[in-house]
């Protein structure tokens, strides 16, 4: 990256404050939820494991039989964060929600740094890709439901180890560190959740595609809802014919970024769900950077647009979009709300009604 092109600090500063903001806002009013769903086993299982508990984890089920059978589970970095959470209270939500809301706004820097440093958008582009990662709507029950950390943990250190390696293999500076951060990273992603697997056949398609593919033809230097996913589909399409034919203005290598961001990144991150027995948003928390990705590659060719009505048109429907996922996500945010105040409200009247009758809670 040029230094012509590269962004001051403050700006830099700016944009990781205003990512910061957008990934921490929609879920303050959370922050003191009470405990909803799986939350009340996990909590109380994790929290109570001694310090030194954490290595067993490498070897064992981190649920234990607390579900009637025990689970092939092998998840020792997100235990370790009902641990230290449990230090500041294993009664009290706060803690967990903070938490969980601190990963998230960390997935969001990082998806910032695959942008601009993988994706090679512009420091605008891929500020606002971060933004709409950062308050996609499916994201709330990743983040606001406890339990759901067991998708952002992994998908905090799949990101880290993806960057690391993507800039090793551009020559970056300090390249052996890099490639050392990718192995440990992706080996904390391992031992998060099983479906980080897909890392493998990940950095190989970069190879063969953002590397080896545009060296060939470009010379030397991309589920809950099937609307949604049709959506993905024509934008992505639409995106490729469009950076074609931007001419110099699009970033290098565009098309190769729309292949892999696009098809590549989505497949292989929704290809473990196939042997997974339910369906659930959080599942496609890490596949949702490939669209973050591919919405900011919008806005970057675009700007770059000779037409200014095109440029103004685009800042118009860019700020509608960030409109329109924040409602998406206020409203999401606000039904995780609600139940955790009924699940709240009914454990205090099991409590009650167990006290005054000690015989029907054996």
């Amino acid at each position: 990256m040029s230094d012509r092109n590269r962004p001051s600090p403050t700006n830099h500063l700016l944009a990781v404050l205003a990512i910061c903001l957008a990934a921490t806002l929609p879920y303050v009013s959370s922050a003191g939820n009470y405990f909803v769903n799986d939350d009340f086993g996990v909590v109380q299982l994790l929290s109570q494991k001694p310090p030194l508990y954490f290595p067993r984890w490498f070897v064992t089920s981190w649920m234990d039989d607390i579900w009637g059978a025990t689970q092939d589970e092998i998840r020792p970095f997100p235990a370790v964060t009902y641990q230290l959470a449990a230090l500041w209270g294993a009664t009290s939500p706060v803690a967990n929600h903070v938490t969980n809301i601190g990963f998230h706004a960390a997935n969001a820097l990082l998806v910032l740094g695959i942008a601009r440093a993988v994706a090679a958008l512009s420091f605008i582009a891929s500020t606002y890709a971060a933004v709409a990662f950062a308050i996609l709507p499916l994201h709330a029950e990743s983040v606001v439901w406890i339990t759901g950390r067991v998708d952002t943990i992994p998908a905090l250190f799949f990101l880290g180890s993806f960057l690391a390696y993507a800039q090793w293999r551009r020559g970056e500076a300090t390249s052996t560190r890099l490639y050392l951060c990718s192995l440990v990273l992706f080996f904390c992603a391992l031992f998060s959740k099983q479906n980080t697997i897909v890392m493998v056949a990940t950095l190989l398609l970069y190879d063969l595609v953002a590397e080896r593919l545009q060296r060939m033809f470009f010379g030397g230097e991309v589920a809950r809802y099937p609307f949604g996913y049709i959506a993905a589909l024509l934008v992505t399409a639409g995106t490729w014919f469009l950076v074609r034919s931007s001419g110099a203005a699009s970033p290098r290598h565009a098309s190769s970024t729309v292949l892999f961001f696009g098809p590549c990144w989505w497949f292989l991150c929704l290809a473990p769900l196939v042997v997974v027995g339910y369906e659930s948003t959080r599942h496609v928390y890490l596949a949702s950077v490939g669209w973050a990705v591919i919405v900011g590659l919008v806005l970057h060719t675009v700007l770059h647009s000779r037409y200014a009505a095109a440029r103004y048109a685009t800042l118009a429907a860019t700020a509608g979009s960030l409109v329109f996922y924040a409602a998406g996500l206020q409203a999401e945010v606000a039904d995780w709300k609600t139940r955790a105040r009924f699940r709240r409200k009914w454990s205090l009247t099991s409590s009650v009604r167990h006290s005054r009758h000690p015989k029907e809670a054996c």
